[in-house]
C-alpha cells in the first residue's frame, strides 16, 4: 500500500501542529490513525476536528504502514515534485507509488514450548528459544496444529519478552504473533485456518475496538476471544492510567460491545475511568520466581 499525496500533506499539517477538520479524513482513515494513537479528536458542539497526539507516533505510524523512514516534510516535497526522479523517489521509502511491491511479506511468530507445525506440507519446528522469532512470509503454506491456540500480541515489547508472560499462558500450547508490521497478511492468514486466536492488547478502549473491528469481526465469537486476565480489576484500580482514558474517552465510550465476554471488561473500565496497559504483565526477574497458579485466561 502506498501513501498518498493528499494523505501525506494532510498528515504533515498535523504534524505542523495544525488542526483538520473531521471532514477531511475519510472514516476509515480516521478509525485506523486513532485506533493507533496517531490522532485525537476535539469536539466544539456538532463540529469535531483532529490533532496529532505525538510526531513519535506518527513516525511509527509511517514507518511501519508506508516503510517511510525519512522526515515526512522532504517525502511530500520529492513525491510532489516534477523534477523528482523514480530512484530518487524511491530513497524515501521502498513503498511508494514508485514502488508497490512490499519487501517483507509475512508476519512475525515465535513460541514459548517447541512446537511442529508445517510449511508447503513439510514438518516446520518452532523452537521455543527466548530472545528467537521466525519472520513467515509464505503464510499461505503455514499450518499449525489444531490445538495450538495462536495468542495477537499487540505490543512489540511484550512480543519480544513473551517468555516473562509465560505464568499467563497454562494448560495449551501456544503460538505468539505479532501485530506489526501493519498489513493485512495476519487477518488473511487467520481466516486460512481453524485455530483458536486470543488477543492480548491493551486493557482499554482502544484496545475492545482493534480487537472488535479487526479479529472478532472477521473470526466470529466461537473462535476469537480476548485475554482476560483475572486481577485486572485491582491494576486497573490501583495503576491504571487515567490521562489515557480521558484520551479516549470521547471517540470510545459508546462504542458497541459486540462480544458479550467484554461486557465486564468495558464497564471496569468505565467504572474506574481507568485503563492499563499490557506491559504491566511483563515480570521483571524477581517475580518470575513467584508462583503464579492462580492466574489464568478468561474466554477460551
Amino acid at each position: 500500500m502506498s501513501l498518498s499525496i493528499s494523505l501525506a500533506k494532510k498528515l504533515l499539517k498535523l504534524q505542523n501542529g495544525e488542526t483538520l477538520p473531521s471532514s477531511q479524513l475519510k472514516q476509515e482513515i480516521a478509525e485506523e490513525l486513532s485506533e493507533e494513537g496517531v490522532i485525537l479528536i476535539r469536539s466544539n458542539g456538532r463540529r469535531s476536528t483532529f490533532v496529532l497526539s505525538s510526531k513519535k507516533s506518527l513516525d511509527y505510524y509511517l514507518a511501519q504502514k508506508y516503510n517511510i523512514t525519512s522526515d515526512l516534510n522532504d517525502w511530500v516535497k520529492a513525491a510532489d515534485s516534477d523534477d523528482t526522479t523514480r530512484a530518487e523517489l524511491v530513497e524515501y521509502t521502498n513503498d511508494s507509488k514508485t514502488n508497490n511491491i512490499r519487501t517483507f511479506r509475512g508476519f512475525l511468530i515465535k513460541s514459548i514450548d517447541i512446537i511442529t507445525a508445517s510449511l508447503k506440507d513439510k514438518p516446520f519446528e518452532l523452537a521455543g528459544n527466548e530472545g528467537f522469532a521466525y519472520f513467515i512470509q509464505d503464510y499461505e503454506h503455514f499450518v499449525l496444529p489444531d490445538n495450538v491456540i495462536v495468542v495477537g500480541v499487540e505490543n512489540g515489547e511484550n512480543f519480544q519478552q513473551i517468555h516473562k508472560q509465560a505464568y499467563l499462558f497454562k494448560n495449551h500450547k501456544y503460538v505468539f504473533v505479532s501485530r506489526y508490521p501493519q498489513s493485512n497478511d495476519l487477518k488473511n492468514w487467520l481466516k486460512l485456518i481453524k485455530n483458536k486466536y486470543i488477543h492480548f492488547g491493551d486493557f482499554d478502549l482502544a484496545g475492545i475496538s482493534i480487537y472488535q473491528n479487526e479479529f472478532y469481526n472477521n473470526l466470529g465469537e466461537e473462535r476469537c476471544s480476548f485475554l482476560i486476565p483475572t486481577d485486572i480489576e485491582k491494576r486497573i484500580e490501583e495503576k491504571g492510567n487515567r490521562a489515557l482514558y480521558e484520551k479516549q474517552y470521547q471517540k470510545y465510550f459508546n462504542m458497541e460491545i459486540k462480544d458479550d465476554n467484554l461486557k465486564d471488561l468495558a464497564t471496569i473500565i468505565k467504572k474506574h475511568g481507568k485503563c492499563y496497559e499490557q506491559e504491566g504483565y511483563i515480570l521483571n526477574p524477581k517475580e518470575l520466581n513467584c508462583n503464579k497458579e492462580n492466574d489464568k485466561i478468561e474466554g477460551l
